[in-house]
């Protein structure tokens, strides 16, 4: 199975998006989200990004419910 988390385009760097850590509960499957953004001060590039994350998992027939 696959479970991937995308945050979308963004017009400069310093955004982040990860899958931090996956609960396999006895209905469902719990996909807890870590998103980063840039601080007002910080550096970043000027360039066109598109975070995201994918990972491979073992397959299950349950609902996959994503947190934050």
């Amino acid at each position: 199975m696959i479970i991937a988390v995308f945050q979308g385009g963004h017009s400069s760097g310093g955004y982040s998006i990860k899958i931090a850590r996956i609960n396999e509960k006895e209905n469902s499957v719990e996909v807890f989200v870590k998103e980063t953004s840039p601080s007002p001060l910080s550096g970043v590039t000027d360039a066109l990004t598109q975070p995201y994350h994918i990972v491979k998992t073992k397959r299950v027939d349950k609902e996959v419910i994503f947190k934050r």
